[in-house]
């Protein structure tokens, strides 16, 4: 990736603080971003590493602590952005996990557990989405928004109990 596509634009990215929500936030700043949001829900120290890094880059890092799953933190995150007027694109990238050894084992994942996993990587992203709305609205081409999976929500979905080979 090179060149200055981004030039100029503000750039929310949740789960921002390490691997590819980090990556995303000092790409786009080192392509033009004039603003970045930094979400993060638990990693400060990991979150203002990454904002030093957008701001070796060029573009103004603004941090933001917030939970996707809670609506309330959504809207803060975006609320963020506001002072440019708009959002240029919208990564919904955070996600959490429950590392089951076994796939099959679907008593490796609890209520509670499958709950978290489903209020975060799901709901998070509709929630972030409708919290920046108005903001991807105001840009001047409507702004984009990618939503982002681990390779853990599919890569063994073949060894999944209740799959059955497709017939070729």
């Amino acid at each position: 990736m090179s060149g200055r596509d981004f030039d100029g634009f503000t750039v929310v990215i949740t789960g921002a603080s390490t691997g590819l929500g980090r990556a995303i936030a000092v790409e786009t700043a080192r392509r033009g971003a004039g603003l970045v949001v930094v979400n993060y829900a638990r990693s400060a120290e990991e979150a203002e590493e990454t904002a030093r890094l957008v701001e070796a880059e060029g573009a103004k890092a603004a941090l933001v602590q917030g939970d996707v799953a809670r609506d309330e933190d959504c809207r803060k995150i975006a609320e963020t952005a506001a002072s440019s007027g708009r959002i240029d694109a919208l990564f919904n990238n955070a996600g959490v996990t429950k590392f089951a050894p076994n796939h099959a084992d679907l008593d490796a994942v609890n209520a509670e557990d499958f709950l978290r996993l489903y209020s975060v990587n799901v709901v998070g992203a509709f929630q972030m989405t409708r919290a920046a709305r108005s903001l991807l609205e105001a840009a001047p081409a409507p702004g984009a928004v990618v939503n982002t999976a681990s390779p853990a929500s599919w890569a063994t979905a073949h060894r999944c109990p209740t799959r059955r080979p497709r017939a070729r």
